[in-house]
């Protein structure tokens, strides 16, 4: 029997046939050489071509298939293949990221190379380089919205709020010593898996950082629209309240949200929604915009974009706003939204007269954008059914 693996690479899947193939050609041009690592991919109840795809599938990858008969979830799907892994470090990777070529041998000699750490390796995760070049790509590149790599620093180390499973190692050991992932995160709760297990691995003793690392970047082969955006949000909002429950250490800024707050997010106002739904129609210009970059000094405000990029607190008064937004009622949603709107209106009028260029551009709608985060992060949580768990008032 060959030695055991180095490295083993833990893929969930689920309907997503096209995009995993490229996933394991990219795994079939890796640098690191073949018997350091195998591939355990999870196939969570697929119902399109992946099944007859997986059962008459050859590769010189170190491949082993399992299958879940019900959908699962991630969490449940990665526990199937840590079980089983043979290697000493596990890689998490998503079906749908397309490894650089000494992505692999990044990881591994990373943690070779540290033998007295216990630690995660972070790498990116870019979205593709066509997504990026249109205005609201460019503007979920060069931000915290949704992942915040832009402020991520070669050989730092991060907690567990950074413990992003899409393309993330971990000694094999420690993640047996947390007590794996929560397989209560799966359906609509699915959001914050990896966070939460990110604090249980920071809470070990001694605590398992997160180090990030470049030369392991992945591509997410995924155009997130603004659509797949408040959807991310909602999920993640709602995930985040079960998360919170488990963790009472966690700081929680809706810890004394009140029934009434929760039955108004979960019934908003037409006002409300229309707005919304308004400010999401104008967004959704910006997923085909292209625009010239800044041209330097120009003189044009907001031109040039911080080195790591736009975040939510170099907004002070919207980011109060959204720390506190489950408070917040129609009277003053509605400034908020209304707002939102005209900025957003503002830069694209300018955009389409060539009076803008990308950088400006973003750091115009990126308001627009920080609200809509917080709005359906708000939803989620409001109809999460463990908020009950949180709010110190009877919902009915």
């Amino acid at each position: 029997m060959p030695d055991a693996p180095r490295l083993s690479v833990v893929i969930p899947t689920c309907n997503r046939l096209e995009i995993l193939q490229q996933c394991l050609a990219c795994l079939e041009a890796q640098t690191l050489p073949r018997e350091l690592f195998e591939v355990l991919l999870v196939d969570d109840a697929s119902t399109d071509a992946t099944p007859a795809f997986l059962d008459t599938l050859r590769t010189p990858l170190q491949l082993r298939l399992f299958r879940q008969a019900a959908r699962g979830g991630p969490a449940r799907a990665r526990n199937v293949g840590i079980r089983a892994a043979r290697g000493e470090f596990i890689l998490f990777l998503n079906d749908d990221a397309l490894m650089e070529p000494g992505g692999l041998q990044t990881h591994l000699e990373t943690h070779l190379a540290l033998p007295a750490y216990r630690l995660s390796v972070l790498g990116r995760f870019e979205l593709p380089a066509a997504f990026r070049s249109r205005l609201w790509g460019y503007t979920l590149t060069h931000s915290d919205l949704v992942f915040d790599y832009g402020a991520l620093r070669q050989d730092t180390l991060y907690g567990g709020s950074h413990y992003y499973t899409c393309n993330i190692s971990t000694p094999r050991q420690a993640l047996l010593d947390c007590g794996l992932f929560d397989e209560r995160f799966t359906g609509e709760l699915w959001g914050a898996e990896d966070i939460e297990i990110g604090h249980r691995l920071a809470s070990l003793d001694p605590p398992v950082g997160v180090l990030f690392r470049e030369g392991c970047a992945a591509e997410h082969r995924h155009e997130l629209n603004v659509t797949d955006f408040g959807r991310m949000f909602r999920v993640r909002g709602g995930g985040a309240v079960h998360m919170f429950v488990r963790h009472r250490d966690m700081t929680v800024h809706y810890r004394d949200i009140r029934a009434a707050d929760i039955r108004f997010w979960r019934a908003l106002p037409e006002a409300v929604t229309r707005r919304v739904e308004a400010l999401q129609a104008l967004l959704r210009a910006t997923e085909s915009m292209r625009l010239p970059p800044a041209s330097g000094n120009t003189g044009e405000a907001g031109a040039v974009l911080p080195p790591q990029g736009l975040k939510e607190r170099d907004f002070p008064a919207l980011y109060r706003d959204g720390l506190s937004l489950w408070r917040l009622r129609e009277d003053r949603l509605i400034p908020l939204l209304d707002a939102r709107l005209e900025e957003v209106r503002r830069t694209l009028a300018a955009a389409r007269k060539g009076q803008c260029s990308m950088q400006a551009a973003a750091r115009g709608i990126y308001p627009a954008c920080l609200y809509l985060r917080w709005h359906h992060d708000t939803e989620g949580v409001c109809a999460s059914p463990a908020i009950g768990e949180i709010c110190k008032e009877p919902l009915n």
